[in-house]
């Protein structure tokens, strides 16, 4: 229980009067001192460690991308196109049959 509460107290947050009773706990046990210590270890290890892909894993990554990405549908239309469509103007001209001064010549 102790064990997995200090695994946690690097990770999350306790309420006040369980870290309370934590920090007193490890204070006064050795073992659970000596286990915190190798976990924030572990963490500052894991933290430090610097992984370099190999030419080859990243070659296969990019390719990989390359191919899902030919059957990735386009965007229909970007942010700037859609604002520019905004302040285009747009004639519909209506037939001459159907305009108002057309229908005053026929009748």
């Amino acid at each position: 229980m102790l064990e997995r509460r200090c695994r946690c107290s690097s990770t999350a947050n306790f309420p006040s009067r369980d870290e309370e009773q934590l920090e007193v706990h490890i204070d006064e046990c050795d073992a659970c001192r000596d286990a915190l210590a190798r976990e924030k270890l572990l963490f500052k290890s894991l933290d430090a460690a610097e992984i370099v892909p190999s030419a080859e894993l990243l070659a296969d990554c990019r390719a990989q991308l390359r191919q899902r990405l030919e059957h990735v549908a386009p965007e229909r239309a970007r942010f700037w196109d859609k604002i520019r469509q905004g302040f285009t103007i747009n004639f519909h001209f209506a037939p001459v049959s159907c305009s108002p001064l057309a229908r005053s010549r026929c009748s």
